[in-house]
């Protein structure tokens, strides 16, 4: 029940955060922008959200961007803004979005807090895949007394142009 519960508080989250950004495309009457991403299935969540809106997604692949920005924030809205000023240099209507993960029984700064870095914990050099990360975030909820109250903290950052939009 817990992972569930985890599932879906971080979608109910990602409504609100995309609501805001659709009120703001609308509003501004954008209606191409770059998703400053690689991850498919945000790709293809985001693309169906916002062609109900007559607004076209393109990605750094489409435009065959093959570098990648350096994520060294330390929060999910440093991330994303790191990621959106490096895909401005691309294409000047840009989304960008990075969520981190934290346990309220870890202190913020605990090397084993997930933060930003949901998929390479304890400064691991390699991304986990899917089967890696339930089994390690397993074993670490074990370890802190088998239940642990999680949140995802999401920030998004925008440009349109020259103007910045940022949401937490």
């Amino acid at each position: 029940l817990g992972i569930v519960w985890l599932v879906f508080t971080y979608h109910f989250y990602n409504l609100i955060v995309h609501n805001y950004i659709l009120t703001i495309l609308y509003y501004n009457k954008y209606m191409k922008i770059l998703f400053g991403t690689t991850n498919p299935a945000k790709v293809a969540w985001t693309k169906e959200l916002l062609s109900y809106f007559d607004i076209e997604v393109i990605t750094p692949d489409d435009l065959g961007i093959k570098d990648k920005p350096v994520e060294n924030g330390k929060t999910p809205l440093e991330n994303a803004r790191i990621k959106c000023e490096f895909y401005h240099q691309y294409y000047h209507n840009v989304l960008c979005h990075d969520s981190g993960l934290f346990f309220e029984e870890l202190n913020y700064q605990d090397p084993l807090q997930p933060s930003v870095h949901i998929r390479r914990p304890n400064n691991l050099n390699r991304s986990l895949n899917d089967d890696e990360m339930i089994e390690y975030y397993t074993n670490l909820i074990k370890d802190l007394g088998g239940k642990v109250k999680a949140y995802y903290s999401d920030g998004v950052v925008m440009m349109l142009g020259d103007e910045v939009f940022t949401k937490i």
